[in-house]
């Protein structure tokens, strides 16, 4: 068994494809294995990473896998978990990289404290090549009690690649990437905090996140607000079935109505050239459906931005629309 298998996704990134590789046969700890996912793509990328690897007789595997055709990030990465055979799982996409101490430090983190997850930081660097450190919530080292999941949970944040997961606990816990193209990570890491028992972090930028102008993240999409609610509706399904929501109900809530609700809003207006009301009446019904008591939340409750952007949306979306658009094109609008 290897102790870390890096999955690695791969759609259209025949520009990044080689450099991510070399990233890979970098990691300090040798003892791995590279997954890399054929999702289907219209460019060479994969033509790129045979021809790469081709020669390559180290120590670390490689196995290649295909879906049958593409079907976003998250159906790739659900198979590359199912072909991983490493103790511990990550996620490399295959237009970013890690840094070489990545693997190694992570893992030893992860033994030391005999965690579900182990995680480190974040350098975002954009396609100019200006960066900034990018930092998940502080972590106490060991057993994750419902204080560190609640604050957790209403301070999240998706940087589900700078985690390790023990492979096990995924499978035990059911926890897989939904078939949606946009916040499925969200779905999958939220769950995996809601399930794991031990947790750690290395405080150190040790994934590097490249945001190109042509990612699907930059790229416009008017329909892609539609798969992030259902995301969140999915992780709320997940909740209740397996026994976390009435425990944590104020915080999923919260977490639904913030990064659920609200982000899709602002992804739709950000998206769309002209909003139509049905549009946005029809998202409000599932807020209020997923979460029909979202005004006594005691989180939103504490929020007049948050309250007021509802407000705003919901009764003014002209006003909305164009103070959310503004902002975000200042990159200022942070929920």
């Amino acid at each position: 068994m290897k102790k870390i298998s890096i999955i690695i996704p791969v759609y259209n990134s025949e520009d990044f494809i080689v450099s991510c590789l070399c990233s890979v046969l970098a990691q300090t700890l040798t003892d791995i294995e590279a997954v890399i996912v054929d999702n289907c793509g219209t460019d060479d990328s994969i033509v790129f990473a045979r021809e790469y690897l081709k020669d390559y007789t180290g120590p670390v595997s490689f196995k290649f896998v295909s879906t049958e055709h593409n079907s976003g990030p998250g159906a790739a990465r659900n198979l590359g978990i199912a072909q991983a055979t490493g103790e511990y799982v990550c996620f490399l996409d295959s237009d970013d990289t890690l840094e070489s101490d990545y693997c190694r430090k992570l893992y030893e983190s992860a033994k030391e404290f005999d965690t579900d997850l182990t995680c480190c930081n974040l350098r975002s660097v954009v396609y100019d090549w200006s960066s900034e450190i990018c930092k998940n919530p502080p972590i106490k080292n060991g057993e994750f009690d419902y204080q560190s999941k609640v604050f957790f949970l209403t301070h999240f944040i998706s940087y589900f690649t700078t985690y390790v997961y023990r492979k096990e606990f995924l499978l035990e816990n059911g926890i897989t990437f939904p078939s949606t193209r946009s916040s499925e990570d969200s779905c999958f890491l939220a769950g995996a905090l809601l399930a794991a028992k031990r947790i750690s972090a290395v405080p150190e930028p040790l994934y590097n996140y490249i945001i190109r102008e042509n990612s699907l993240t930059c790229t416009k999409d008017e329909t892609r607000y539609k798969d992030k609610l259902s995301s969140f509706s999915t992780l709320l399904k997940f909740a209740r079935e397996k026994g976390f929501y009435d425990e944590y109900k104020p915080e999923l809530d919260f977490l639904f109505i913030k990064k659920g609700y609200l982000i899709t809003v602002f992804n739709y207006f950000v998206n769309n050239v002209k909003y139509n009301k049905k549009d946005l009446k029809d998202t409000f019904a599932i807020l209020k459906q997923e979460v029909p008591d979202y005004r006594k939340n005691k989180y939103l409750k504490r929020s007049s931005t948050l309250r007021s952007l509802i407000f705003l949306i919901n009764r003014h979306p002209k006003i909305a629309s164009r103070v959310i658009t503004r902002y975000a094109r200042r990159k200022r609008m942070k929920l």
